[in-house]
């Protein structure tokens, strides 16, 4: 399976924090906290995510990096939906 990345947009946004996931993965649902929400969608912390696409341009998943201040790269948040 082939993927394409690409910087976050509003519907990108808008199409993750729909996901819904059964428990006892739930917790994962972007509706089930409002701080990591408010976070996940302001558009001053999309710097760093990005959306994950299939080779039939469904959106299947995102990502995020941050550089620290010793140069370490985190990824995080790594999520791809089957």
């Amino acid at each position: 399976m082939e993927y394409e990345f690409s910087s976050f947009t509003a519907d990108d946004v808008d199409g993750i924090v729909s996901w819904h996931y059964d428990p006892p993965y739930d917790f994962y649902d972007m509706k089930s906290d409002p701080e990591d929400l408010a976070l996940f969608t302001n558009p001053n912390n999309w710097d760093n995510k990005y959306a994950v696409f299939d080779s039939s341009g469904e959106r299947v998943g995102f990502f995020s990096f941050n550089l620290d201040d010793s140069e370490t790269l985190e990824i995080g948040q790594v999520c791809i939906r089957s």
